[in-house]
């Protein structure tokens, strides 16, 4: 077993619980698991099989990619800024979030003209 992507997959739970204000046993109780495994799993102890990812993907209200994204170190903060910018995404219409997409693009342009 990949021991980097228990890991991986532990820290990202670990960042996406706590960013919520969750416990670990908010978060069993709510995908029908025990503490214990939701420990293990941050531990990256075990894998979570794919069906307890598709709970906790669904209770933490995140893709399911999330916890195999390599791109993006998730801190707890970080996964509460991606959360609520999720959140207003959803509350826009469709021209409203393509002129939000374009600003945050713009802002990427900026962070890199200043690596320059």
């Amino acid at each position: 077993m990949d021991d980097d992507l228990k890991r991986r997959i532990g820290r990202r739970l670990r960042a996406l619980r706590e960013s919520r204000g969750l416990s670990q046993e908010d978060v069993a109780a709510a995908i029908d698991r025990s503490v214990e495994t939701v420990s293990n799993i941050e531990r990256g102890k075990v894998l979570a099989a794919l069906e307890t990812l598709d709970r906790l993907s669904r209770r933490l209200d995140v893709p399911l990619s999330e916890f195999f994204d390599e791109r993006v170190t998730v801190t707890p903060a970080r996964a509460a800024t991606d959360m609520r910018l999720r959140e207003v995404l959803r509350g826009l219409n469709d021209r409203e979030a393509e002129v939000a997409l374009r600003q945050v693009e713009a802002l990427t342009l900026l962070r890199n003209d200043g690596r320059r």
